[in-house]
């Protein structure tokens, strides 16, 4: 009766498994019936004690990690952009509405940022592939750096009032090194808020 009760339960969790007997003619059975509900509200504890448990420690040390990356991996390439664009090539006089306006995108822009570089840390083949987290993290900002760079320049985004293969590697030298800073800030991340359960 236990196995049969077993049986069901899994038909509950897994639609494929096909029981032997009908289950409506099996309940009119007291027996079963009660064997049947006292098994389902063990399962259903123990399935949301686990649940529970799981998003409660895993889950929220993970978003833990994942938060702290972010907002100061965003907030360090944010720096920067306005010490390469403001301070030392201040580019951003040359922008024709008002700066608060632009800074403001650009603080949310690099919000978006900072999240790409964190999945690009995190994407799985390129861990496959780069087992060392430094290496992994100097590989993930600068292509970041560089595909973000290259989409600014599709999109026709740039300060340089003229176009010359100096100011192209220079600018995209200096987005490959801010996206590699938001990278090693993924980096110390995960070695200060350490998961062995996400790790493998």
């Amino acid at each position: 009766m236990k196995a049969l009760c077993n049986s069901y339960l899994q038909l509950i969790f897994n639609p494929f498994i096909q029981p032997s007997l009908p289950f409506k003619s099996l309940l009119q059975n007291p027996s079963f019936a009660i064997q049947f509900k006292t098994m389902s509200i063990h399962r259903f504890k123990l399935t949301t004690k686990l649940t529970f448990e799981y998003f409660c420690t895993l889950e929220n040390m993970l978003n833990k990690r994942f938060y702290i990356s972010w907002i100061t991996g965003a907030v360090l390439m944010y720096v920067l952009f306005y010490f390469w664009h403001g301070v030392v090539l201040n580019d951003l006089n040359k922008i024709a509405y008002p700066k608060g306006i632009f800074l403001t995108f650009a603080a949310v822009t690099y919000l978006f940022i900072s999240l790409i570089v964190f999945k690009a840390f995190h994407f799985k083949p390129l861990k496959d592939f780069i087992s060392n987290n430094f290496y992994r993290a100097i590989v993930a900002g600068s292509i970041t750096g560089i595909v973000l760079y290259m989409a600014s320049v599709v999109l026709g985004i740039s300060f340089s009032p003229e176009f010359s293969l100096r100011n192209l590697m220079l600018d995209c030298g200096w987005q490959m090194i801010e996206q590699t800073a938001g990278a090693m800030i993924v980096l110390l991340a995960q070695f200060f808020i350490y998961i062995p359960e996400f790790e493998n």
